[in-house]
């Protein structure tokens, strides 16, 4: 840097007044960041480690070291477990709050991450609102649910909990049966064809 100051000037948006009217309610925030920016070398990208532990635990030395990649994610699911919002998936987290609450918070990972790397890798970073709980069909799709009583094709045993297992054989009428060989013929699309895959003691239908 020659000697020059960073800028490490941080001003928190504006609320805007459509943001302001909305009242309490279920909010979300998710993020996502673009990898190959954080994980190339420079001047591609960061040159941050892959590894799924941190480089280091407090503090950031950017002319010693760089942080890992579970460092940096690390740092936003930080950010927004103070603020006490709940994570719903990988990158994704909703809390019941103001939207201005929210918003503030969204903007708050550019705060928990070093100067200049949010804005670099981003490749998403948004609010919702959850309007109603209809919206969100997680359990009627999962395994056992309203809309999946019944396994469609050929299933992973390890995936089928105890509970799982009950539920599906209630509305079944009867136990779940275990793959036989010439179910193995064609694979399900996407699967390896490995020796575990061969195995029909490893599938349900």
């Amino acid at each position: 840097m020659n000697g020059e100051p960073l800028n490490l000037q941080y001003t928190q948006p504006v609320v805007p007044l459509r943001i302001r009217a909305m009242g309490v309610s279920v909010y979300g925030i998710e993020y996502d960041f673009r990898s190959r920016a954080i994980t190339d070398a420079l001047p591609a990208g960061w040159g941050s480690s892959r590894c799924t532990s941190n480089h280091f635990i407090s503090g950031l030395n950017w002319s010693t070291k760089t942080p890992s990649l579970a460092y940096l994610y690390g740092q936003v699911s930080r950010a927004l477990n103070s603020q006490f919002f709940g994570r719903t998936q990988y990158s994704c987290w909703r809390k019941r709050c103001r939207a201005t609450h929210c918003w503030s918070v969204m903007f708050s990972i550019m705060r928990a991450l070093p100067y200049g790397f949010m804005e670099s890798t981003v490749k998403g970073l948004s609010m919702y609102q959850l309007t109603s709980a209809l919206m969100d069909v997680t359990r009627k799709v999962i395994l056992g649910g309203q809309f999946s009583r019944t396994l469609r094709g050929l299933t992973p045993a390890g995936l089928i909990t105890q509970g799982t297992r009950q539920t599906l054989e209630h509305w079944r009428g009867g136990p779940l049966e275990t793959a036989q060989p010439h179910h193995l013929i064609h694979l399900p699309e996407g699967v390896m064809n490995t020796f575990a895959a061969n195995n029909p003691q490893n599938w349900r239908f």
